[in-house]
């Protein structure tokens, strides 16, 4: 059997939410002066204000490829046919992507690994990140409920 994409539900709406706003909006809190009119093209590029992807190949933050990829697994698990399958798939993507997003943001602060012992050595990070902003708060909202779908797809 060839797969076929399942569009019934709410997790491909979710998904696609995800993958918008990581695209579209600012993952970090905006600085004082952004206004969305006159700045609204920065998020592609300004390390200020740009988007999830942009932050994390261009400004050293790889540890945002998990919950950037999550919802793009979500995709996939759309295109399996067995209802359990896609639960799994679901409930494990969205699951490793808010333990990342969220692990992430409270281990890492502006300055680098917020242990002072870890920033210092050898594990030392480039670049540290400010707190969530639009996109980045919107992909765990939407993590959260691709977690809820496949949990509930798996029965639990």
């Amino acid at each position: 059997m060839k797969p076929t994409f399942n569009l019934g539900g709410a997790a491909p709406g979710w998904a696609a939410l995800a993958i918008i706003a990581s695209l579209l909006l600012p993952w970090y809190g905006l600085p004082d002066d952004f206004a969305w009119l006159r700045d609204y093209h920065t998020v592609f590029s300004a390390q200020a204000a740009a988007n999830g992807w942009v932050q994390a190949s261009d400004y050293q933050r790889p540890w945002l490829f998990l919950p950037l990829a999550a919802p793009l697994l979500a995709v996939f698990a759309l295109m399996c046919e067995r209802r359990r399958n896609q639960g799994l798939l679901l409930a494990f993507g969205a699951g490793i992507g808010v333990v990342g997003q969220l692990g992430a943001g409270f281990a890492i602060g502006i300055q680098g690994w917020v242990w002072s012992g870890l920033q210092a050595g050898a594990l030392g990070l480039p670049a540290g990140q400010y707190g969530f902003g639009w996109g980045a708060a919107i992909v765990l909202l939407a993590l959260l409920m691709l977690l809820a779908i496949g949990l509930a797809r798996l029965g639990l």
